[in-house]
């Protein structure tokens, strides 16, 4: 499946992987290392990405959320209620964990990425238009661009936030064609709606190899644990298993 885009080209149909070097660094590091570049007691969630499919020995992502793409990690379109859990200004500082699903992890839910929220936005409008967010990363992950993209395009400043009809749709074989507005207008625990999380290019980490599990096994809700050496216990009991 393909996707014509503005300029008359076509995008993927899994996010690629950013190259190490374009990810700081942080792509398919060992355990141990990952052990020394974290540390604190905030608290992470950690889920299951059912889009993660597993080819040649290596895993891809074949859904828009997370997304990858422009060397940023985002959680836009997908955890809608677990994004609710919190208010936008009490995302920031919180980790987030995903892992791959026990088939596609050959019985195992093995690591994918792993962030520190650095920006957290009420509305796609919001996040669009925010300096924090470089206009290229945001052209990347553009929805009307790219069908893996997971950042809709507001039609003006002036739009309300949270109606749909105030955004450019996204292309024709985008992965939410059907489903888009519940990206931009989803309400869950306390009425709240869905923030929109943004990683920290300096404390994000992606695994497109299976290198790190988590001991034990997860399901399709979220778990979380109250701190990140919690996670890191999980993970080191996970590699002796």
């Amino acid at each position: 499946m393909t996707c014509q885009t503005e300029q008359g080209g076509t995008e993927r149909t899994y996010q690629p992987f950013p190259p190490a070097m374009e990810f700081g660094g942080n792509l398919n590091i060992p355990l141990t290392r990952l052990h020394d570049c974290i540390a604190g007691q905030a608290r992470v969630y950690c889920y299951v990405i059912t889009s993660m499919r597993k080819r040649d020995g290596e895993f891809v992502q074949i859904g828009c959320g997370p997304n990858f793409e422009g060397g940023l990690i985002t959680l836009c379109t997908c955890k809608h209620r677990m994004r609710t859990f919190l208010d936008p200004r009490q995302w920031n500082g919180i980790w987030i964990a995903g892992f791959t699903s026990s088939p596609t992890g050959d019985g195992k839910n093995f690591l994918i990425y792993l962030m520190r929220v650095a920006h957290a936005f009420a509305s796609q409008r919001d996040l669009w238009f925010s300096t924090a967010i470089p206009s290229t990363v945001k052209q990347t992950k553009a929805a009307h661009r790219n069908p893996l993209g997971d950042l809709y395009r507001p039609r003006s400043q002036e739009i309300d936030p949270w109606d749909p009809n105030g955004y450019v749709p996204p292309c024709p074989n985008h992965r939410h064609t059907e489903g888009w507005a519940t990206d931009i207008n989803y309400r869950g625990v306390g009425a709240r709606r869905a923030a929109l999380l943004v990683g920290d290019p300096h404390q994000s980490f992606l695994w497109n190899r299976p290198m790190i599990s988590y001991a034990g096994r997860l399901h399709r809700g979220q778990k979380k644990e109250d701190k990140l050496g919690d996670l890191l216990a999980q993970l080191k009991a996970g590699e002796a298993s």
